[in-house]
């Protein structure tokens, strides 16, 4: 009798082990299934994205002349450009972003509605620039040069102007452009007319 209520404990406490052991198998299963789903989320997140960034990285921005622009400072000539024109908020937004290349003569303008202060920054931009924020008087207000590459820091201007020019980095020292250097631009509309800004 003693043997037979030990045999049924021993068969009871063995029940009960391997019940805790069941539930403990479910939840760890329960817990991978769940962790595998994040990891599995993540991961293809960031392929998408990695592959919305790539197809966007490779294709191609070629440069599109828009008009020219001259730099002039006493009278005295400073620097020409072939200038590519950026004035809707999509344009702005990309600016020269995955620019590999531009060449020495080239350079990017951005223009606005109206006088503001305007914040800039580096992301996805491969080349070192010379950003010139000029004003409502076409007199360059401010020179921020030899921006860093990929940088997100913020670049301000805060005095209000009505036209950024980014050219590449060193263009600025080499030409001797200044702070109060005269800036006047015209857009080529056509082989025939011209809409001029001095």
């Amino acid at each position: 009798m003693a043997n037979s209520e030990r045999h049924k404990r021993s068969l009871k406490e063995m029940k009960r082990k391997n019940t805790i052991k069941l539930i403990i198998y479910s939840i760890a299963f329960i817990l991978f299934l769940y962790l595998f789903k994040v990891v599995f989320a993540k991961f293809a997140a960031s392929s998408l994205i990695k592959s919305v960034d790539e197809s966007i990285e490779t294709k191609q921005y070629p440069f599109t002349k828009h008009g020219v622009l001259n730099i002039t400072a006493d009278g005295i000539h400073l620097a020409d450009f072939d200038i590519e024109i950026a004035e809707t908020p999509e344009k702005q937004e990309i600016g020269l972003m995955y620019r590999k290349k531009m060449a020495p003569n080239q350079g990017m303008l951005f223009v606005y509605d109206q006088p503001q202060p305007l914040s800039f920054w580096m992301k996805n931009t491969y080349l070192p620039l010379d950003m010139i924020f000029i004003d409502e008087q076409n007199k360059i207000a401010q020179i921020s040069k030899d921006t860093v590459p990929y940088s997100e820091d913020p670049i301000i201007c805060y005095k209000p102007v009505l036209y950024v020019l980014e050219v590449n980095a060193g263009i600025c020292d080499m030409a001797g452009i200044t702070v109060g250097s005269v800036v006047s631009w015209e857009r080529i509309k056509d082989a025939e007319e011209k809409e001029i800004h001095e």
